[in-house]
């Protein structure tokens, strides 16, 4: 089999290193530390499907930015409730002498931001080499959402699963891969579904590019 290129496309705290860890229970999956896209000419490992995920930075422009190869796109996106919640937890412990990068509207802009640049490279188009996951299809649904992917990127087992294993090679940590507590667990977990941010949630309803752009992920109206 020949290498196959699979970008896991997201904004941060989307379950990016979840979903690769999925991935990677499988043989013909790499198992890869979070690397720069274009870091791929200087990646070596046996398994011929090679997994990269990046979310997006703070303050990139243009992303994402893929190299010039035949690859496939996987869509992560993830209700911006939950990750503007994620985040900030993730900001508190990584950043707690910047009290401003946890404040609402700015991480809600990051995501909006995110997701339009994805849309607007036309990632989000009906094709072959692109697919849409939601984070909570991932969660509720996790055997059929994984099996469904398998088959996208083409592995030889298209079983679905529910649990993974730790990395080999690397360690995964805050920052960079999730380092919590929840993946720590090698199991999916079942999401909080508690709103308990009643200024997140306004900003989310009366912002019309958050409400266009989970409705174009298929999200229902208001879904919070």
């Amino acid at each position: 089999m020949n290498n196959i290129w699979v970008f896991i496309l997201s904004s941060m705290r989307a379950g990016s290193t979840l979903l690769k860890a999925l991935l990677a229970t499988r043989a013909d999956v790499s198992d890869l530390p979070e690397v720069q896209f274009d870091g791929i000419y200087s990646i070596s490992c046996a398994e011929p499907i090679k997994v990269l995920k990046m979310p997006a930075g703070w303050t990139e422009v243009g992303y994402p930015s893929l190299p010039d190869v035949e690859s496939k796109k996987i869509i992560l996106i993830r209700n911006p409730y939950d990750t503007v919640v994620s985040m900030q937890e993730m900001m508190k412990t990584v950043y707690p002498q910047h009290p401003k990068l946890t404040d609402e509207k700015r991480l809600l802009s990051y995501w909006v931001c995110t997701y339009k640049s994805i849309m607007n490279k036309s990632y989000c188009d009906d094709r072959a080499d692109t697919i849409l996951v939601r984070y909570e299809d991932l969660i509720d649904q996790a055997i059929d959402s994984t099996a469904r992917i398998f088959t996208f990127i083409g592995c030889k087992d298209t079983r679905g699963t529910d649990s993974y294993s730790r990395p080999d090679s690397y360690d995964w940590k805050w920052g960079e891969d999730d380092g919590g507590e929840v993946i720590q667990t090698l199991k999916i977990q079942k999401r909080d579904k508690s709103r308990s941010n009643k200024k997140l949630i306004q900003l989310i309803n009366r912002s019309r590019e958050s409400k266009a752009l989970m409705q174009s992920f298929g999200y229902k109206n208001r879904q919070v």
